[in-house]
Formats: C-alpha cells, structure tokens, sequence
C-alpha cells in the first residue's frame, strides 16, 4: 500500500502502523509499505499523538532493568536485595512483580529460569503430642458452630480456639485419625435421608450415595473415591462423575469445611 504525498493519514491508519511499530515490526519495513521515509512515518505518528522515540526509549530501558535483573538472579541473589539495587521497595508485592517480570523474560528468551541454590538446612523433626484438652476445645467449638449453622474450616477454628494454625491443623489430622472429624465424602441431610429410600433400578450415583452413607453412620473411615473405586462395579470417571453430582444437588456437603461425625 502507498500514501498519497501529502494526504493525512487518518487515526485508524496511524494505529495501525503504530501497533506494527510496537509488535516489533522495523521501521524502515513500515516506512517501504507505506511508500514514504522513516521521518515521515515518525512525524505522521506524531501528528496523530504517538511518541515513538520516546516509546523505543521507554522498550529500551525496560529491557535493560530486565536483563540486569536476570543477570543479579543468575549471580544468586534474592529479590529484595535485586529490589534494593534497583531502587524498589523491597516487600512481598515487590518480589512478587519482579519474580513474574523475570519468567515472562525467560520465557520470551527462551532462557532457564535462573533458580538460586539454598542450602539445606538441617531440621529436627518435632513428635506430635495430642493434647486432649485441646481436642475436646476443638471439638466444642465445631458442635456449638454446627449447632449454628456455621461452616468451619481450619482457620475459623484456629480463630475461634485462640490457636496458631499449625497446632490446629495438627489435631484436626489427629481428629481424623480417630474418626472424630470426617476423613472423606461427608452426605448431607437431604443424602441421608435419600440413602434410606429404595430404588427399584439403582445406577452409579444411587449406589455411590449407599455405600458413602453407609461408611458416614459406621466408626471407620468416611467413603473415599478410591474406596469407592474398590468397592463398586464402575469405572473411576464414572464414580468421580457421580460424587460431583451429587455434589452439586447438595446430596453431599461442600469440601473443604470440617466436619464432625456422627458419633463424635
């Protein structure tokens, strides 16, 4: 395509040759295909409100400050001391941006990403005590929230006890070990009460919610999709497929959220 000497160039066609320019497109390609010189087409751009050298000035240093913050990582430093040397306020939203800024670099160079090397600090494995007192608190708090209505995930519960999280997280592991909290598929009211009807010709889902029921209302563990998988006639994606389902008709309760068994 030629320009015709001296006619302007409309906005759309200005944008066009301006997201060419941008794209990585050389000048001197643009100018050929717009039949007029480089100054021409820098001075067209202006007219219509770019700033093309100021733009390649602005690519130009941003790629600079990249390479240089591949080249500090490469030489084994953390990123909010690479923060620091490039005059940024060291922080986690800091070290967030420039790690994403440094994969997208990697990856456009199709360079590895430089991975610094930390030595291995040896650590003393710490046996866990269950402290019953805390249990029974636990366990409290999570017959008064259900009596309310209330989902609880571990974090509620380490709120509502007044404990760290690890300690929390610690006994709800040992609450499942004891069959206290449930360890698997968790049914609804609605589940239970469908588990009691009988189905003339019961398919996969029916049968998913029989055995899930079943394992919720004895001592031992809750059902699980490989215990499931063992113990019924269907194939894996066939019962996964049913316990999402079941899921979402609120058949089963929600994942995620803590719940104490019915013997508990």
């Amino acid at each position: 395509m030629t320009a015709t000497k001296g006619r302007p160039w409309t906005l759309k066609r200005a944008q066009r040759v301006w997201e060419q320019l941008r794209a990585g497109t050389d000048v001197k390609t643009i100018a050929a295909q717009q039949g007029c010189t480089v100054n021409n087409i820098h001075k067209r751009l202006r007219t219509a409100g770019y700033d093309p050298v100021g733009a390649h000035r602005a690519e130009s240093e941003a790629e600079l400050r990249l390479s240089r913050i591949y080249a500090l990582r490469k030489q084994g430093k953390e990123f909010p001391e690479i923060a620091t040397e490039l005059g940024m306020e060291p922080g986690p939203a800091t070290t967030r941006a420039l790690y994403m800024r440094l994969v997208r670099y990697c990856e456009r160079l199709e360079v590895p990403y430089p991975r610094v090397a930390r030595p291995r600090v040896p650590r003393t494995p710490q046996r866990y005590s269950p402290d019953e007192a805390a249990i029974e608190k636990l366990t409290e708090i999570l017959h008064r929230r259900a009596a309310e209505s209330l989902d609880t995930d571990v974090l509620d519960l380490a709120d509502e006890a007044g404990f760290d999280d690890r300690t929390v997280k610690l006994h709800v592991a040992e609450m499942r070990r004891r069959h206290v909290l449930a360890d698997g598929i968790v049914p609804s009211e609605e589940g239970l009460k469908a588990a009691d009807l009988d189905v003339a010709n019961p398919i996969c889902a029916d049968m998913v919610l029989q055995c899930a029921v079943a394992a919720w209302r004895s001592s031992g563990p809750c059902a699980k999709l490989d215990t499931l998988v063992e113990t019924l006639d269907y194939s894996r994606s066939h019962i996964n497929l049913a316990i999402v389902k079941l899921r979402d008709e609120g058949v089963f309760r929600p994942r995620g959220f803590l719940y104490l068994r019915d013997h508990a």
